[in-house]
């Protein structure tokens, strides 16, 4: 994930001092207030690693926006719930 530091490092050594240029922030809390409203409990690391597959996996022509935030959070949260289902499963075979 790029961090703030990062971002400025990088922005420093683009282009020319006054060129006009476009950027696009998206941070841990924009995850987490998605999350509050899907009702999906989520850590800040787990909001840092779905901002970390947003960058490296972002589709350029669609771009990171709210649906895709949520859509990142839909994965989390699926993945969870398959694996309680895999634990329960797995109890259950082990208790007959």
């Amino acid at each position: 994930m790029t961090t703030r530091e990062e971002a400025v490092t990088f922005i420093q050594g683009y282009g020319k001092p006054k060129e006009h240029i476009c950027l696009i922030i998206w941070s841990v809390e924009d995850v987490l207030e998605r999350a509050r409203e899907a009702n999906i409990k989520v850590t800040r690391a787990e909001a840092e690693e779905i901002l970390d597959k947003m960058e490296n996996n972002h589709d350029a022509t669609i771009g990171v926006n709210w649906d895709t935030i949520g859509a990142y959070l839909y994965d989390l949260n699926s993945e969870r719930l398959e694996k309680e289902r895999e634990k329960k499963t797995k109890e259950q075979v082990e208790f007959t």
